[in-house]
Parts: structure tokens; sequence; C-alpha cells
């Protein structure tokens, strides 16, 4: 049976003071900003047909993606006391590594791709990890006799996970740079993956040359 995964960034956090800015402001105890609650729920009625029964989310352990997470499952109809019966949370989909991710410069500089050229094989060994532990909710989703599931991850090693998809299909294309509420569905058949496509959030379902 094929099952989809889709996998996408949490919305806009909130900066925490004496938390380094720009290129490394990940304080791990930041919430969701009022912007960032607003693009779930977009995400969530984008989604909603897709979704429709959806019993099975993951989440990176980081607050901000476990509030998107529950957003959109609010939005679906699912009750705050029942979060906890439907959502696996996972290392797996944040970072291992998180300073891997920190190229000193300034913020307008900073892309994923700028990281990769300097760790490649950190930036890939990321991008395994999130595949990995998707494919580990796909199983989840098969085993409650549903075909798709929800995740929530984080910029840098969602992007990771979808440039290896890719490229495990033959498509050698660059890593990206994700905005808030921004993803992929992985679609996994058996033990394989079988197609990536974008999730995006101001253009809806398209094939990965938009970043080009």
């Amino acid at each position: 049976m094929k099952t989809k995964v889709i996998a996408i960034r949490h919305g806009k956090k909130e900066k925490l003071e004496g938390c380094p800015q720009g290129t490394m402001s990940w304080g791990i105890q930041a919430r969701l900003t009022p912007a960032g609650i607003e693009t779930a729920k977009q995400v969530a009625s984008r989604l909603k047909v897709m979704l429709n029964g959806c019993t099975v989310f993951g989440s990176s352990p980081l607050i901000r993606a476990q509030e998107t997470a529950f957003v959109i499952m609010a939005e679906l109809g699912i009750k705050p006391p029942e979060f906890a019966n439907h959502i696996y949370i996972h290392h797996g989909f944040w970072s291992t590594n998180p300073a891997a991710w920190y190229l000193d410069c300034k913020p307008e500089e900073y892309s994923n791709g700028a990281v990769y050229k300097l760790r490649p094989k950190e930036v890939e060994s990321e991008g395994h990890l999130v595949l990995h532990t998707a494919y580990s909710l796909a199983l989840q989703a098969v085993t409650v006799n549903q075909n798709v599931a929800l995740a929530v991850s984080h910029g840098g090693p969602l992007d990771a996970a979808i440039m290896v998809a890719k490229r495990s299909l033959g498509q050698f294309l660059p890593i990206t740079d994700l905005e808030e509420g921004e993803g992929a569905i992985f679609t996994f058949d058996g033990n394989s993956i079988v197609a990536v496509d974008d999730f995006l959030q101001q253009g809806g379902i398209l094939p990965y040359p938009r970043f080009l």
C-alpha cells in the first residue's frame, strides 16, 4: 500500500532574548508567533481533503514544531485531550547536529546551499535521518489502516531530506530553502520512497524545479 507523509516546516517562531540571531537563532524554547499560528491554520485548510480522517502525526520535540502540529490537529477536528494519542514525538524530525547549520555570515547571505557546500556529509546525514523517521511514521499509519500522515520538522533538516529523497530517485537537484509552512509529500511503497512532491504554502503542490 502506498503511504504519503506530508512533512512541513513549522510556523514562524518568536525571537528569544539572549539567543543568537541571524544564521543561528534556534532557541529550543521559542514558541509560535501569531503569524506562525495563522500559517499552521492555512496549511490545515489547504490540506484538509488530503488529511481527512488522519490520526497519525509526527513532530520534532521542539515546542514550535509541536505547537504547529497541534494547531493543524485542532483545525482537523481533533480535540486537545486527544493530541497525545495521535502524535509521535521524535528527534529524527529535528537535527542531530544543529551547529552544522551555522554559518558566520550576514543573514541575507545565508542559504542551505552554502551550508551544503561546506558540510555535504553532515547535511546529507541530517536528510537521511528525517527521511528514515518519515518512513517510520508511514509504517505507523499502515498499522491503523491509513495511507497518510503529517509531520512537522525544521527548515534545514527537512530541506536536506527533500534533496536526499529526490537524488535517490535520480533527480540531482540542489538543496533549497523552504519557508514556514512549506515542505514535501513523501510517498512510500513498501520500504521504498517512490515520489516526492513539494508543498509550497503560496503555490500549491508543484514540481521541484520551482526552486531553480
